[in-house]
């Protein structure tokens, strides 16, 4: 494995966080109701 296969500097983000942030914005999504909600999964 060569040297550079690392992400280097602060402007990278690795895929971890690139997972974190997205899920982020669904549950902030779903939060304020910006989602369609599934009508046969709300009692």
């Amino acid at each position: 494995m060569s040297s550079d296969s690392k992400p280097k500097g602060a402007g990278r983000i690795s895929a971890d966080w690139a997972a974190v942030l997205v899920a982020a914005v669904l549950v902030a999504l779903a939060a304020f109701g910006v989602l369609p909600t599934i009508p046969f999964l709300v009692k």
